[in-house]
């Protein structure tokens, strides 16, 4: 009788794919799978806006005079290394990317998840009262803490969208994650662009942005869950379609594949297009916001306000490219790895052509260089649909670690981003100068963009494990190429 149902089990298995597409009952329409991404959507949000707002808030701590009505609010004009500290949140968060995928993996992402972000948005918190006792040294070892924690993030998205994004809805489980980073990016500059013309004056943009952060951890530690298998309210079905579109009925143990994956072109290509999206989101993050103050003359409230416009088109934008990307898949308009290329290009292209045509702006062309920015932070949308939502193409069971690693190597390279501006901008108002860091950073996206194009594939690795228990490991590699151009 037992193998006899494990026959049945099978045949309704097969029934119910279709060309690797799952239609059997996919569970209510809005269910567990759905709260997980919400919970990532906000962390990611919650990352953003406490990482880059800091490039708003330190145009206002360091101004010569402050921009709030309030003589208790301090400035100190007197700091002469605002890109290193802007630099140092890197420093650390470089190391924790690298480390955190493993530990997820082996013990579960939960509790690691909650306690890196807890200590980001702590950090986060007490800068203006740590940088008040201690100066600049104080604010550069918040900054630490903050990568440190926040080096978490990233990896985690991938490790927990390993386990609850079905392969048909992968593409929207992403852009609705990058949603999160685009509010995220528009809160970074409308908030501390407000309060600091306020009473309150800058350091309540702490106080706020970190409230929210930790209203995070309360939701996370009630709703956060490792797994579907963990959940304890997710239904049936929902549970069968996420298991059976990711392969998780069975839970096999595979090692860690260290030396398949460093020596994986599509992994290796994914480590390179990592390096562009870092340096583009790393100048976006610490030195846009300094480019409209300095060159294009916005004062500081204006500067909030504008910073904020582009996100918010990218938000727009990404809600459009994500069911895009999944339609054309889904559709065979474009096969997998296409569509990855496809919309990396699109994004990299984007982002070094406005880039460039930024630098080549005076102060009478604001709201051209308003537009410019519209167009890189769309283009950055765009790159969501390519290499990043790649690497669980590639391997959903190791794409945190995939992700921490290529992170990390990324953030190496582009922790470089805000020194580069230091070196070469030493008058902030010399748009040349501006320009030539401009250039180069055009040269670098566009540059690792070409390289993902040219070498990325779609397929799931064979170093991933089995998809099918039933299938020898000796078949299955026969059927994946190592780089696929279809």
């Amino acid at each position: 009788m037992f193998p006899e149902k494990v026959r049945i089990g099978q045949q309704e298995n097969k029934a119910e794919l279709v060309n690797g597409i799952y239609t059997g009952n996919k569970g209510p329409l809005f269910g567990a799978r759905h709260v997980q991404i919400l919970l990532l959507s906000y962390c990611v949000l919650i990352g953003i806006a406490t990482r880059g707002s800091f490039a708003v808030q330190i145009v206002a701590m360091t101004a010569q005079n402050s921009s709030s009505s309030n003589p208790d609010i301090p400035t100190y004009y007197d700091w002469k290394n605002s890109n290193i500290i802007l630099s140092s949140f890197y420093w650390l968060y470089v190391v924790s990317n690298l480390v955190a995928a493993p530990l997820e993996k082996k013990f579960g992402p939960k509790w690691f998840f909650l306690g890196a972000i807890f200590l980001n948005c702590l950090a986060y918190t007490l800068l203006p009262a740590i940088a008040a006792l201690f100066g600049e040294f104080g604010a550069l070892a918040c900054r630490l803490l903050q990568g440190l924690g926040e080096g978490f993030m990233f990896p985690t998205q991938q490790v927990i969208l390993g386990q609850w994004a079905p392969a048909e809805e992968r593409s929207r489980s992403i852009i609705a994650i990058n949603t999160g980073s685009t509010i995220g990016s528009m809160l970074s500059s409308i908030i501390p662009g407000y309060l600091s013309t306020t009473w309150w004056g800058w350091p309540s943009s702490f106080y706020v942005i970190g409230a929210m952060g930790m209203l995070w951890c309360v939701l996370f530690l009630v709703f956060g869950r490792n797994s579907p298998a963990s959940h304890p309210k997710i239904t049936a079905e929902e549970k069968r379609y996420i298991q059976m579109s990711l392969n998780q009925e069975h839970t096999t143990e595979v090692p860690i594949p260290l030396k398949q994956m460093a020596t994986s072109v599509p992994v290796l290509c994914n480590v390179v297009a990592q390096i562009g999206i870092a340096w583009s989101n790393n100048m976006a993050l610490t030195e846009y916001a300094s480019y409209l103050d300095k060159v294009m003359n916005f004062d500081i409230k204006s500067n909030g306000l504008y910073s904020a416009i582009p996100p918010g088109m990218a938000l727009i934008a990404g809600l459009i490219f994500g069911p895009a990307s999944d339609y054309a898949i889904m559709h065979n308009y474009l096969s997998t790895v296409n569509s990855r290329r496809l919309f990396h290009l699109i994004g990299g292209t984007g982002i070094s052509i406005s880039i460039v045509s930024l630098s080549f702006l005076d102060q009478s062309q604001k709201y051209m260089a308003i537009l410019l920015m519209v167009c890189i932070y769309v283009s950055q949308s765009a790159m969501a649909c390519g290499n990043v939502t790649n690497m669980i193409d590639l391997s959903p069971r190791f794409a945190g670690i995939i992700f921490g690693s290529s992170n990390a190597v990324g953030q190496s390279i582009g922790l470089f981003a805000p020194i580069l501006v230091q070196l070469i901008v030493t008058h902030e108002s010399d748009i040349t100068q501006w320009r030539i860091v401009f250039i180069i950073t055009a040269g670098i996206i566009m540059g690792t963009s070409i390289v993902f194009v040219i070498f990325a594939s779609g397929d799931r690795q064979p170093w991933d494990g089995p998809a099918d228990p039933n299938e020898p490991y000796s078949v299955r590699q026969k059927k994946i190429s190592v780089i696929s151009m279809t």
